[in-house]
């Protein structure tokens, strides 16, 4: 990764996949992973830069997806083509405490086991808390060159989690810090995550919907907090059974009660899961529908298979967010009712107002459409079979 944010040319000759070694071009899109500054330029030198090749082209399923289509995405998946290290406006801490055992933290009363997931923010290792023997979830972040501030957010984001008493999502059990680096002691959820599930491809209709419509009210329950979770992600959704998910980290989750101020320099997200609001000058206007847009992502990641964002070279994301309306499910795969349609599309809207105006209302239509297609007689076509 370079360690200086790249000229506009060299933006520009990226945007438009022009030449570049690719040594050059990893180091520069490795840099676009976690500096927004750059983001904001690229989305602004796309202004004046052809974007047509980047619509997809994909002709339609005319049936439900074939293995030759699941395991193209399945290799998609091994060349690791989904971005999963979240941003933020003072460059991510990227710290990832792996490898072998003799590189892993040591924290007293607790037995490390294994690696379970890592991020851009720190590392989550299965473990063993001694005196009581219970697994827990330790995540461990370090204070890096701005300990304050890893301090802050560690303490912000555990400090929402404990205040929460929902089915749905994590518990945290404590917080601590040793030299160099804080850690959270959370609930394990021996189902993995969302991203790991996704692995084997597109869910069968039904149970994609029954799941999004119980993550939509979960995350419906944090907007009537005033809370946006600002991180939406496959990677932070927990699978405590088939259709059971668990939320989890709340490290860059913003209170929207009157009179908190939103700092533009903390905001974030991970590509591809943000919307179109957490880039550029509107990164302040950060609302419920924020985490609608994600949750749109999500859900349409879940009936095709694939992120209606994510692209090849990374840089392109940000505009293609912006810019770009993605396709329907049902023109990738055959199957998805024209209702489940309009709920992808209306929670993808560019603008937040067109857009569900929080997560509930979203989970609402979701169990409209679930008892509509449960009501039909057994002869009609149903999200269940499919």
């Amino acid at each position: 990764m370079i360690s200086q944010c790249p000229d506009d040319r060299a933006l520009e000759t990226l945007l438009e996949a022009g030449d570049l070694p690719d040594t050059g071009r990893s180091a520069i899109e490795a840099h676009l992973d976690h500096c927004v500054r750059c983001q904001d330029r690229l989305v602004a030198l796309a202004g004046s830069t052809d974007l047509s090749g980047l619509e997809d082209d994909t002709p339609p399923f005319d049936e439900s997806p074939s293995q030759e289509f699941l395991d193209s995405l399945k290799r998609q998946i091994s060349l690791a083509t989904t971005i999963d290290m979240p941003v933020t406006g003072n460059e991510a801490v990227r710290f990832v405490l792996d490898g072998s055992s003799q590189n892993w933290p040591e924290i007293p009363g607790f037995e490390i086991i294994e690696v379970i997931g890592r991020g851009g923010m720190g590392t989550v290792y299965k473990a063993i808390q001694k005196g009581i023997d219970r697994v827990v979830a330790v995540k461990v972040v370090a204070l890096g060159d701005s300990p304050n501030d890893a301090r802050e957010r560690a303490r912000r984001g555990a400090t929402l989690l404990a205040s929460m008493d929902h089915p749905h999502i994590v518990r945290i059990h404590h917080v601590g810090q040793e030299p160099g680096f804080v850690f959270g002691v959370l609930e394990y959820v021996a189902g993995g995550d969302l991203k790991k599930a996704l692995r084997e491809g597109p869910w069968p209709i039904g149970r994609a919907v029954v799941f999004m419509e119980t993550l939509a009210r979960v995350v419906g329950h944090l907007h009537e907090r005033g809370i946006v979770h600002a991180d939406l992600k496959p990677a932070n959704v927990l699978m405590a059974g088939p259709v059971t998910p668990k939320l989890a980290d709340f490290g860059i989750a913003k209170s929207l009660t009157p009179g908190t101020r939103v700092d533009p320099a903390v905001i974030g997200g991970t590509l591809p899961y943000m919307a179109p609001e957490q880039f550029g000058d509107t990164r302040e206007n950060l609302a419920p529908a924020t985490d609608v847009h994600a949750l749109g992502v999500i859900l349409h990641e879940l009936l095709t298979g694939r992120s209606p964002f994510d692209a090849r070279p990374r840089s392109t994301i940000p505009v293609r967010i912006q810019t770009l309306r993605p396709p329907a499910p049902s023109s990738i795969r055959a199957g998805i009712p024209p209702s489940l349609d309009a709920i992808v599309s209306k929670s993808l809207e560019k603008e937040q107002s067109g857009r569900f105006p929080d997560a509930s209302a979203m989970a609402d239509a979701l169990k409209i459409l679930i008892e509509s297609r449960r009501g039909k007689s057994p002869a009609s076509p149903s999200i269940e079979k499919n």
